[in-house]
């Protein structure tokens, strides 16, 4: 009698830091420190990796500026360029909008 065992990547014995940070991210409550953490073990993006539409979710630490983005009703960020930059998009009447009180941005 032959047993297979199914062909499993290390990344299941050991997720990347991406990976654990997403799981992370999941939880209800994290920790500032536990973020913090896994963030400084992430690969680093070159600033043309940004270029598009990327959706927003508030990790709940109980930092003050939760309640800010609740209340503005944060959807994400928007990199048109790496010179044009929407850093706080927030829905109204069920879109995407920039959120101009803040103006724009650029990332080097």
């Amino acid at each position: 009698m032959t047993i297979q065992f199914p062909i499993m990547s290390l990344d299941y014995f050991h997720p990347t830091p991406a990976k654990q940070f997403i799981t992370l991210s999941k939880n209800p409550r994290v920790t500032s420190k536990e973020i913090n953490s896994l963030f400084h073990q992430l690969k680093p993006l070159q600033p043309d990796d940004l270029i598009g539409e990327w959706d927003g979710h508030i990790l709940i630490t109980d930092h003050p500026f939760e309640k800010v983005l609740e209340e503005l009703n944060w959807f994400g960020n928007t990199f048109d360029t790496t010179d044009d930059v929407a850093p706080l998009i927030v829905g109204r009447n069920g879109e995407r909008t920039c959120y101009e009180d803040w103006g724009r941005a650029s990332v080097s």
